[in-house]
This record gives C-alpha cells, sequence and structure tokens, in this order.
C-alpha cells in the first residue's frame, strides 16, 4: 500500500503536479522544480504557509556559496535571483527556483537575504533523515527502505 502511494507520488511529480508530504506533524505541498511555474509557485504560496523552500543536494549549497543559518542546521540562507525586484512574487519566486537547480548557476546569480529557502538534503533520503526536504530528492533503490517507516504520501 505505501509503496504503492509513492509510486504515485514520484509519477505525479515526475508530470507536474503538486502533492503534500505529510510526515504526520506537518505537511508541504512539493513540486518538481522543473515544473515550479509562476501558476504553481502561486498556488502553493496562497495554499500553504508561503514559506518557500527548494531541496538541493550539497554538493549544489557548496557551490553557490549557500552557508547554513545556523551551525546546526541543513537551511541555507534565503536567496533571491538577481534582477527579480523585490523577489516575493510568485514569478520571481518561480525563477529562483528554477535558477537554484541550473547547472550553470553561479553564487553570484543570486542575492542575500530572500524569499527561498534553500535546505541541504543528505544523500541517503527519507532513509537517511527523515525530514521533508529529504523526500523531494531522489531515493535510494527501494529494497533498502525494507523495515523503515515511510512518510505518507498524497496526491493533489
Amino acid at each position: 500500500m505505501a509503496s504503492s502511494r509513492v509510486d504515485d507520488a514520484v509519477t505525479a511529480l515526475a508530470t507536474g503536479r503538486v502533492i503534500i508530504v505529510d510526515d504526520g506533524t506537518s505537511a508541504e505541498l512539493v513540486v518538481a522544480a522543473t515544473y515550479a511555474t509562476t501558476a504553481t509557485t502561486a498556488f502553493m504560496v496562497r495554499h500553504g504557509s508561503g514559506f518557500v523552500s527548494v531541496a538541493l543536494p550539497p554538493e549544489t549549497c557548496e557551490r553557490l556559496r549557500l552557508p547554513p543559518m545556523h551551525w546546526q542546521s541543513d537551511v541555507r540562507v534565503t536567496v533571491d535571483l538577481v534582477g527579480t525586484g523585490t523577489g516575493i512574487s510568485a514569478e520571481a519566486r518561480a525563477a529562483t527556483i528554477a535558477a537554484l537547480g541550473a547547472p550553470e548557476s553561479q553564487a553570484t546569480d543570486f542575492v542575500r537575504p530572500g524569499h527561498v529557502v534553500p535546505h541541504s538534503t543528505h544523500l541517503g533520503g527519507v532513509l537517511e533523515h527523515a525530514r521533508h526536504a529529504e523526500a523531494h530528492r531522489p531515493h535510494p533503490p527501494r529494497r533498502a527502505a525494507r523495515g523503515r517507516r515511510v512518510q505518507r504520501t498524497r496526491v493533489a
């Protein structure tokens, strides 16, 4: 049952749909960065908390020189893409999300502080660190998941 929900969520993300990742204590709206358009970002801001986060591999955080907000935190310094005005609009946030995921982006492409919150993820995904950011990252092979609790995921 749980693997069917995970498969449904992965399929939904791959086709650009917004999903809800719920760990039993809190829930987040999630979309693949490729599909973070102005419309999907506006939807997530309007129907979520307004707090827009992006899950990034540690090497991307290092390449973009995104230091932790706190020495014990995976939350990185907030950013906006240069040239997006104040950075608060859904259009500006969508552009920032796209730029954070672009391999050609450089640290100088972003201003700090901003309105998009990068999170450094753990390589093992939810199997290593059961947090929302890891649920957004590609997971290790399923056989490694045996015996571990899977987060509830509903397709929006």
